[in-house]
């Protein structure tokens, strides 16, 4: 198997400019996003979502 070339992958950067090491929930209006979530986030992903159940207040509205 023939190595391959070395990638860039994105990094998150928090608000006073420090980079970002776990992953950030944030609201803009109605919509949760969940940046900065980097692999293996599939093996993490009941425990993200806990997370997210406990810390975004979950609007009924539509």
């Amino acid at each position: 198997m023939a190595k391959g070339r070395a990638g860039v992958r994105a990094q998150a950067w928090d608000k006073d400019g420090s980079l970002l090491d776990d992953f950030a929930v944030d609201r803009v209006g109605p919509v949760t996003l969940l940046r900065n979530a980097r692999s293996p986030v599939a093996t993490s992903a009941m425990a993200i979502a806990e997370y997210v159940l406990q810390h975004v207040p979950i609007s009924r509205r539509r």
